[in-house]
């Protein structure tokens, strides 16, 4: 409200007629106001109820303001080219071919179905099977229970007797780590006309662990038997994913699909 001798003013932008701010005039002694340009004494509705994406413009003409759309600074994308469009003030986007969504991914199509973006059913599809091409990695350098029991044993002492698994990785790394121990001759002991047959492995979870030349053997095999099996899974579920005719069956496919849900394709 404006103070004793002072008028509330309303400016408004000279190119554009939209609502600015509100200032004070003095009012003279004879009651006379000196307005300065683009401005009205007709205060604007309230901006409190104004709807979204909109603002009040100063209808010259009609002396009076009037509401308007803005969506100068809101992203407004075309469905068709994926483009950000520019809208002037007083311009509506088309329901028809504009969305207030932006694409997450370039890859993706406009669905109208659902009014959103989604990938296509192809790319989908490639994306579901570099999932699967990580699991398979994420498996592999993961730890992997082989079955295999051991002695436990601090660094350097052999005195702990518990018996523990061995968990170990299953990547090529560390099957040719295994393979290469393997492949070293065993030292015989000073004094002793047979050579050791006992080794020390550290396994995934850093434990020392003590087992026979032999048992290394069944270590490998078991790492070799689950490399195979994640790589089967692997393709099985990368070729039910390229089988797939819809995207519901594509986005039900994981790395955790039963053996037997991935064994029965086909079938």
């Amino acid at each position: 409200m404006a103070e004793p001798g002072m008028r509330d003013i309303y400016f408004f932008d000279m190119r554009t007629k939209e609502f600015l701010r509100a200032d004070q005039a003095s009012v003279s002694e004879s009651g006379g106001i000196m307005v300065p340009a683009n401005t009205t004494l007709t205060p604007p509705p309230s901006m409190e109820d104004m709807p979204p994406n909109t603002t009040y413009i100063w209808d010259v003409k009609g002396n009076e303001w009037q509401l308007t759309h803005d969506y100068r600074n809101v992203p407004v994308y075309n469905i068709n080219t994926k483009e950000r469009l520019s809208l002037k003030l007083g311009e509506f986007p088309d329901p028809a071919i504009t969305t207030l969504v932006e694409p997450a991914d370039p890859r993706m199509e406009w669905d109208e179905s659902i009014r959103n973006w989604r990938f296509p059913l192809e790319v989908l599809k490639e994306i579901k099977n570099a999932e699967l091409k990580q699991a398979y990695l994420d498996a592999e350098n993961g730890p992997f229970h082989t079955g295999v029991k051991g002695t436990a044993v601090k660094k350097g002492e052999m005195e702990d007797t518990e018996e523990i698994e061995i968990v170990i990785r299953s990547n090529l790394t560390s099957r040719d780590h295994i393979q290469l121990l393997l492949e070293t001759p065993a030292v015989k002991k000073e004094g002793s006309e047979k050579a050791d047959d006992l080794v020390v492995l550290r396994d995934f979870d850093n434990r020392y662990i003590q087992i026979t030349r032999e048992q290394l053997a069944e270590v490998l095999k078991a790492q070799k038997a689950a490399a195979i099996g994640y790589l089967h899974r692997k393709w099985m579920l990368q070729e039910r994913v390229n089988d797939a005719q819809t995207r519901e069956e594509v986005e039900a496919i994981t790395w955790d699909s039963d053996w037997s849900d991935v064994d029965s394709k086909g079938e």
